[in-house]
């Protein structure tokens, strides 16, 4: 995208430094963390794709010494990394990606004053052209809390987003950050996005509550101001998603039709425990806390329960109010007796038995793949769990006999059409013919490497021929699969989950090409650390709405660039 920007002859008047400074200022977010593996430059990364897509002209400016963010955009070597040179002029520190994206000083950064010179490059010389070629300026910071690597860089910029983990040491690394932050630049407005979110269902720390978990684990003296929770807001809960984890390498079918499978029973599970806690004689939040509580609980005493859930919603309950754990009983004793038997009919319900033992055959599967490495190499031996297979079929035959099997019929469709992908894919030709797919390059020794450069573009910005060669794909396999969910459908007595027009009542075949046209391009492009282009993981959806609703904080009036 550069513009070449205006480098001869069309570089706006620097001469009112102040003016450009304030600019800049305002265009300006940095996304920082207390401590490492949190996410912080997959957050960055991705919210220049997420702007740049958009059509807003984004600078990712890469500040971590050792340019994760380069190898995140699989760029390492579309550089001369011939350090920093204080004389050179800005075209020498911007690599493009595509459109509407540079990432600026892409190359390791390891020198004793290379910070001091890229401050003084950044918010001094290129002040005024950076603030005329871009809409927004992302900042990765390094993680930690450097003085000069860091904290000298804030007081330059207008927004700070900190990274953090839903555990103990990432929120009390993200609060001791915040503190220094506002030591450095008390004007800053602050965000927290939260990775790797999941509410708890158990004791320990409340998810949403950064400030509080670093105050319990503080002296009275380096505690934060309770009043910063009114202040300084969660803009992202983004949960866990291990197909678009960066770690996971080469694509995988079959990881990921286990993933999906384990995706949906949990949602079975969900939606059968709401069921089952609706009539009892609590409020419409109790309930709700009760459901989830129990749906993710691998509790199998009473006891153990009934303490677990009380903990659960006495820590809820302390952090909403700002108060010390106490010991004060949290339910009365007419409360506790509706509990116990609520959790004596959870354990044994029948469809909630079958949904917990396919989700542990499933949980254990994954785990064993997790361990293998190259397992969409060609040539590869298809494990046949013979156990999921019976499982899976025997909890679809009882969800339809079931008398819920109305409330469930969506779920148990959609688990319909994975368990008939998941059997489809015992067969290598159709992994084939996925793997072969994906792209790949010569590495430096000669040996082929996933080409990630290419994918995350075909991501952002498809071109004519991909998307005919796409499209070609799921229109080869498609056939294969309705003949597949035809026969698992006849095999065990199915007809009733599939899924139909209500009125009608004809099969919604656009639903499943839906389906295994979003199942086949989850699986090409997991492993990519983008989030952008996922349309229905629930980790874009939540990505998407923080990056919207900081979009709308730091470009309220932008116009998108052409």
């Amino acid at each position: 995208m550069f513009f070449t920007i205006m480098i001869s002859g069309m570089i706006p008047d620097n001469r009112d430094f102040k003016q450009w400074e304030g600019l800049m200022r305002k265009r300006s977010v940095a996304v920082g963390s207390g401590k490492g593996g949190v996410g912080k430059t997959t957050t960055a990364v991705n919210l220049a794709i997420y702007y740049a897509k958009q059509g807003y002209a984004t600078a990712l400016i890469d500040l971590d010494p050792l340019s994760n963010a380069a190898t995140l955009l699989d760029v390492e070597d579309g550089y001369n990394d011939a350090g920093l040179d204080p004389e050179a002029s800005l075209d020498a520190f911007i690599l493009p990606i595509f459109d509407n994206l540079d990432l600026l000083f892409p190359g390791k950064k390891t020198g004793p004053r290379d910070s001091r010179i890229i401050r003084e490059l950044l918010f001094e010389t290129f002040s005024a052209a950076l603030t005329s070629a871009y809409d927004l300026l992302i900042f990765d910071l390094p993680a930690g809390l450097d003085e000069e690597e860091n904290l000298a860089f804030l007081p330059h910029i207008d927004n700070l987003i900190v990274v953090t983990n839903p555990e103990p040491t990432a929120h009390v690394a993200a609060g001791a950050y915040i503190r220094a932050a506002l030591a450095k630049a008390p004007d800053i407005n602050l965000y927290v996005w939260h990775n790797r979110f999941s509410p708890p269902r158990g004791g320990g720390i409340v998810s949403r509550d950064v400030i509080g978990t670093y105050n319990r684990n503080m002296p009275a003296e380096e505690r934060l101001d309770e009043k910063l929770k009114e202040s300084i807001q969660g803009i992202a809960f983004v949960p866990e998603d291990p197909a678009l984890d960066l770690l996971q390498g080469t694509p995988s079918a079959i990881m990921n039709i286990h993933r999906s499978l384990l995706s949906v029973v949990g949602q079975l599970i969900e939606e059968r425990t709401e069921l089952l806690v609706r009539p009892l004689p609590f409020s419409k939040g109790m309930r709700r806390l009760l459901s989830f509580y129990l749906s993710g609980s691998r509790q199998e005493k009473e006891e153990d329960f009934l303490a677990g859930f009380g903990e659960y919603v006495s820590g809820l309950l302390n952090s909403a109010f700002n108060r010390e754990s106490g010991g004060t009983e949290t339910f009365t004793e007419q409360e506790r007796s509706v509990l116990a038997e609520t959790f004596r009919m959870v354990r044994k319900d029948p469809s909630l038995v079958h949904m917990r033992r396919v989700r542990v055959l499933l949980e254990a599967k994954i785990e064993a793949l997790e361990d293998e490495t190259k397992l969409f190499s060609k040539g590869v031996h298809i494990d046949h769990d013979k156990n999921i297979d019976r499982e899976t079929g025997l909890l679809l035959r009882s969800i339809q006999q079931s008398a819920a099997v109305k409330e469930l019929r969506l779920n148990a469709g959609i688990l319909l059409f994975y368990f008939a992908l998941y059997k489809l894919l015992q067969s290598p030709t159709i992994v084939r013919l996925l793997n072969d797919f994906i792209p790949f390059r010569e590495g430096s020794r000669g040996e082929p490497i996933r080409d990630r450069r290419s994918q995350i573009t075909n991501l952002i910005h498809s071109s004519e021929e991909y998307n005919r060669r796409y499209f070609g794909l799921i229109k080869t396999i498609f056939p294969v699969v309705g003949k597949q969910i035809e026969a698992v459908t006849r095999a065990f007595g199915l007809h009733s989950l599939l899924l139909r027009d209500p009125e009608s009542r004809k099969v919604r075949s656009d639903l499943y090409a839906k389906l295994l046209s979003n199942f086949i391009h989850d699986t090409l492009y997991s492993g990519l650390s983008v989030v952008v282009g996922f349309e229905y993981r629930s980790a874009a959806i939540s990505f998407q709405e923080g990056a919207d609703f900081l979009g709308e904080a730091l470009l309220p009036s932008k116009q998108k660039s052409a």
